[in-house]
């Protein structure tokens, strides 16, 4: 039985010694990391992935805060270029067949389907990610448009 090790929202840079971080490891086969692990610098997230995994392999769907300050495209490409050459694979609407398990995946924006209330496709989500176009912030409108382009991504993967 293929082994994961799950992580998720380490939110790196919030810590005091963030590149100290070395949690107990549990056995795995695969490390499979879903987000949120250092703001705004996709380069120490995927370092960082690396350097856990130790030499196995890990997957990675990046989440927001890796695009923080960028546009996601942006991010993506900065994460395509870290993981060059290292065991981290970023699942990017794309899949990996890793110690027999078939990994799909990618960043799958908030749609606004679960708010409480409706949301202005026009407003500002309070993140610093930049909109697609690279002009302001990311706005529900956005995300939304990615979230429905990215989930049709997904669904051919599947």
């Amino acid at each position: 039985m293929t082994r994961l090790w799950v992580l998720s929202d380490l939110h790196l840079e919030a810590v005091p010694f963030p590149d100290g971080y070395d949690p107990i490891r549990p056995e795995f086969d695969v490390l499979v990391a879903a987000g949120d692990l250092w703001r705004g610098e996709p380069e120490k997230a995927v370092a960082t992935l690396n350097r856990l995994a130790g030499g196995r392999p890990a997957v990675f769907v990046a989440g927001n805060h890796e695009a923080w300050g960028m546009t996601p495209d942006r991010a993506l490409e900065r994460l395509r270029r870290a993981t060059a050459g290292t065991t981290v694979h970023l699942l990017d609407g794309t899949e990996v067949v890793l110690a027999g398990i078939r990994f799909a995946g990618l960043t799958l924006w908030a749609d606004g389907a679960l708010a409480p209330v409706a949301v202005d496709p026009d407003q500002t989500t309070g993140e610093g990610v930049l909109r697609p176009s690279g002009e302001g912030c990311i706005t529900h409108g956005d995300e939304a448009a990615l979230h429905h382009a990215h989930r049709a991504r997904l669904e051919q993967c599947l």
